[in-house]
């Protein structure tokens, strides 16, 4: 879902940052056939990390050692029908956030704001936008400090039943 892009991304700007790498963790793809894909178009050892499934509990330490946090969905039924719960994981993190325009995502982001926007199925503007990111530290830094923000006042469940109690308190 999305991951073919990504690493073809990660390639064309891991020359110019040859100590970042490109981990890629959970389960639900082809891991044979992704490892094959890496194998044969990029030959190089270890810039690309499957971790398989990890335990839940160790997640959120691979979040936060992230330098982006990056979700590149296609342009699907599947993503025009929702908003992809990872996204506000990743968002929750305070980490730089890079992700496809689908479904209601640019309801809540904004281009350099409080992620990185990018269209849908348009792989040369993930490439570019993930290349400003790295270029840019200290406004992606911002940026994910502001993508937190969004996801305590949009997503937090706590605050969300807060308000729908207290519409419903004013149907009674």
């Amino acid at each position: 879902d999305g991951l073919y892009p990504l690493i073809r991304s990660f390639y064309s700007i891991h020359k110019t940052f040859p100590d970042v790498h490109l981990v890629i963790i959970g389960g639900g793809y082809d891991l044979n056939a992704l490892k094959a894909y890496v194998a044969d178009k990029f030959n190089e050892e270890g810039k690309v990390v499957f971790t398989g499934i990890v335990d839940h509990s160790k997640v959120p330490e691979y979040l936060l050692n992230a330098k982006i946090l990056a979700l590149a969905r296609p342009n699907s039924i599947q993503a025009e029908g929702g908003f992809p719960t990872k996204l506000g994981e990743y968002l929750a993190t305070g980490r730089p956030v890079i992700v496809t325009d689908t479904g209601e995502i640019s309801k809540y982001l904004k281009d350099k704001v409080n992620a990185r926007i990018v269209k849908a199925g348009d792989e040369s503007d993930f490439t570019e936008k993930l290349m400003w990111m790295l270029e840019n530290p200290e406004e992606s830094c911002k940026i994910g400090i502001k993508g937190r923000e969004t996801a305590i006042n949009n997503f937090d469940m706590n605050k969300i039943g807060f308000n729908i109690l207290k519409i419903l308190k004013r149907l009674n």
